[in-house]
């Protein structure tokens, strides 16, 4: 059967997050979306991980009506290598709140765990995953948003050029992020790991823009696991890389947003201040593709619906109409990552000019301005004579 699976969010215990992300919020916003297994977040915060225990526990997950709850968190892995002091943030998974709590008290010693709901840890990723398997060996670890600038294995800032500096093969899988896909991915030696992409959410809304989609006989946690090691991945669901916010190269205070191309012709500085360029995804990728053939999956490309609808209208996201389109999609397709798939043009003709602007951007008949140095991308939709719209919001 496929399983749509979120593994990677957080809740309101970690910094920068809406006070929104309660469990119950957090599996009805999932069932809306069309998510059938999402990530708990945060299990190392005492606080966030009690809000869970009173949930039934079966197959190594917990169950709050339909849906069911993987045991995760997020940990920020600070180490030196090579006299350099690394960053990167990692996503552990684990079959129960016995062995969550065993596993909080052990990291609790490398860092407060009750100071964030993404604990700092001083510890490498050696180190951590030879402890979690000696508590655990079911116990998983896969790699966050390799690519971002900041916090990630393979980002510009921290420098590695492969994973095997810091990890071994034990690594179950690495995540894309918001401004990768997986073929940007597989083209280089990350895609020697399983690929999948989970929505890194930090606010019930965001829960499912982007996901992974497996085939399993099973809803436990040995089957998915399983199924992710054995790159049973039926697709993902990928946020655009460009409206990512750290697709292109760039300096944000000065309003710079440049191709790789453009950047090394620049020497990766700034031109109008001196400073150096944050150095984006598209770069990194560019700089660490070696074109050896990898397994490959699908994929799909979304915006989040009601951004959808918001373009569409001209109307602000959060107002009543907007409101009422999107549930009327969610009424006609199921859930809103069915809409991407399912919709048509004849299904859209009764909302006229509007319904034909919310199928030719759910279909991709649009055009970016990339992302960069933290500031999300921004798309035009095509009008009929194949010239661009300005865009409005």
């Amino acid at each position: 059967m496929d399983l749509t699976i979120d593994l990677h969010i957080h809740g309101k215990y970690s910094r920068a997050t809406s006070s929104k992300l309660e469990p119950y919020i957090l599996a009805r916003t999932a069932e809306r979306k069309g998510i059938n297994v999402l990530g708990t977040g945060d299990f190392t915060h005492p606080k966030w991980l009690e809000m869970f225990t009173g949930l039934e526990q079966e197959g190594g997950l917990l169950t709050m009506g339909d849906i069911k709850f993987m045991l995760s968190v997020e940990v920020n892995n600070v180490f030196e290598y090579n006299s350099k002091t690394l960053t990167i943030h990692n996503v552990i998974l684990t079959d129960s709140i016995e062995s969550a709590k065993q596993i909080a008290d052990a990291l609790s010693k490398y860092g407060d765990i009750e100071a964030d709901g993404r604990p700092t840890l001083n510890i490498s990723m050696l180190e951590m995953m030879d402890l979690l398997k000696s508590l655990n060996p079911k116990t998983e670890v896969f790699a966050a948003h390799i690519w971002t600038p900041w916090f990630s294995i393979l980002g510009a800032r921290n420098g590695l050029n492969s994973i095997y500096e810091v990890i071994d093969r034990r690594l179950l899988a690495v995540e894309t992020g918001l401004s990768a896909d997986p073929e940007m991915t597989w083209s280089t030696h990350a895609g020697d790991f399983p690929i999948i992409s989970n929505s890194d959410a930090h606010s019930p809304d965001n829960l499912g823009r982007e996901a992974t989609v497996i085939d399993v006989e099973r809803i436990t946690y040995n089957e998915i696991i399983s199924s992710i090691k054995n790159r049973k991945i039926i697709k993902t669901y990928e946020f655009y890389p460009q409206e990512g916010k750290y697709y292109y190269d760039g300096h944000r205070n000065c309003g710079i947003s440049l191709h790789p191309g453009e950047s090394i012709q620049n020497m990766n500085i700034c031109r109008k201040c001196g400073k150096k360029l944050t150095i984006g995804v598209l770069h990194r990728c560019m700089e660490l593709r070696d074109n050896i053939s990898r397994p490959r999956q699908k994929f799909i490309y979304i915006i989040p619906i009601r951004k959808v609808v918001s373009y569409a209208t001209g109307l602000n996201e959060n107002s009543k109409r907007v409101d009422d389109y999107v549930n009327r999609l969610i009424s006609l397709y199921g859930n809103e990552l069915s809409i991407y798939e399912k919709i048509t043009r004849e299904d859209m003709a009764e909302y006229g000019e509007i319904g034909e602007r919310i199928y030719r951007i759910i279909k991709g008949d649009i055009e970016w301005q990339p992302g960069y140095d933290g500031v999300y991308g921004t798309f035009k939709l095509r009008d009929k004579k194949g010239l661009f719209e300005q865009l409005k919001h």
